[in-house]
């Protein structure tokens, strides 16, 4: 996969597409083979500095039973207000955030109940936006949404895909 260029990955369901972003992740190793990274194999790199530099938008987005802030924040704890305002702009959620109960304060309920698909989209891709990764990856991210959020949220990507190695995952 050359590095800051997107990559498509397309297949049919069962043909391992997901096992791949599995391999990706280390969240198993190769049986055969090697992956590398900057030629570089992917079980001598330290796993939390590895992990550190992807981001991840998957079809099963997930959201904690938190608020809208420590969401968007996940594994970070010095963010701003203002960095989370702006990576919510650039995704396109900080309309529908300031409109609810308690704007970033509020509540989401078990794996953001109280959103919509398109919402709990637009939050996991605020979540990408904030750490910036080197790497990002999206798993058939917009396959549960109708039409016009799935293009409203590919538009919404295009800017985070710049200067940075995308891998698409699509069936």
């Amino acid at each position: 996969i050359p590095k800051r260029k997107t990559t498509a990955i397309v297949g049919r369901s069962g043909a391992g597409k997901s096992t791949l972003v599995n391999l990706l992740l280390r969240h198993f190793d190769c049986q055969e083979g090697e992956l590398l990274v900057d030629e570089v194999p992917l079980r001598r790199m330290r796993l939390k500095s590895y992990r550190q530099k992807i981001s991840v938008v998957s079809q099963e987005t997930v959201i904690f039973n938190d608020t809208v802030r420590n969401n968007i924040a996940f594994g970070d704890d010095v963010a701003s207000h203002t960095a989370l305002e702006e990576a919510a702009r650039k995704a396109g959620a900080y309309e529908f955030i300031c409109k609810l109960e308690n704007g970033f304060d509020t509540l989401l309920g078990e794996r953001g109940a109280y959103l919509s698909g398109g919402q709990r989209q637009r939050i996991s891709i605020a979540r990408a936006f904030l750490k910036n990764p080197d790497i990002l990856i999206l798993d058939e991210a917009t396959s549960s949404l109708d039409s016009f959020s799935e293009i409203e949220i590919y538009n919404n990507l295009e800017s985070l895909k710049t200067n940075r190695t995308v891998i698409v995952i699509s069936h």
